[in-house]
């Protein structure tokens, strides 16, 4: 069977390049901040957060936007966002992009240790970059992070029953 799913922009007002509508029927719903990197620490915080309380959204991905040899990571309060997805059980991604490499070890090790799920992705827009996903597996790794960690090594009952209780635990 084959998922559908989305990367869906936060942009700088905290709001959704999709609206709710359109989300609510994917599969996997993957958020992200790909814009006003300038803002505070508290706005880009505000924006993450705000995203993991939808409950359409699954992941948050690339949560620090470091792109090495690009752009420093943007200012974000990366344990506040690891509470928020715990609390609203909601995924973080571990971006295997070898100029990402976004969440590190040590913050993956965190929110594995709050119950948070992690998801290794590869940021693919070629096929040739699909062999990235090593990379990611390599920090999944060196964080001590076992199968029962990682979102997408669920059989499609686990992530679905995930998902259910995922959306359970947020109240509109």
């Amino acid at each position: 069977r084959f998922l559908m799913g989305s990367e869906i922009d936060i942009n700088g007002a905290g709001k959704f390049d999709y609206p709710d509508e359109i989300i609510r029927k994917l599969d996997i719903a993957i958020a992200s901040m790909h814009s006003s990197f300038l803002n505070s620490k508290d706005e880009n915080t505000a924006r993450a957060v705000s995203a993991v309380k939808n409950k359409y959204i699954d992941i948050i991905a690339h949560p620090t936007g470091v792109v090495f040899g690009n752009r420093a990571p943007y200012l974000i309060d990366i344990d506040r966002l690891i509470v928020a997805a715990a609390r609203y059980n909601n995924a973080l991604e571990i971006n295997s992009y070898y100029l990402r490499m976004d969440l590190n070890e040590q913050n993956a090790r965190k929110a594995s240790k709050m119950g948070v799920k992690l998801s290794i992705n590869t940021d693919s827009h070629r096929p040739n970059n699909m062999d990235m996903i090593r990379l990611g597996v390599d920090i999944a790794r060196r964080a001590g992070l076992e199968k029962k960690d990682i979102l997408n090594t669920l059989s499609l009952e686990e992530l679905e029953e995930w998902k259910k209780q995922r959306i359970s635990c947020i109240k509109d």
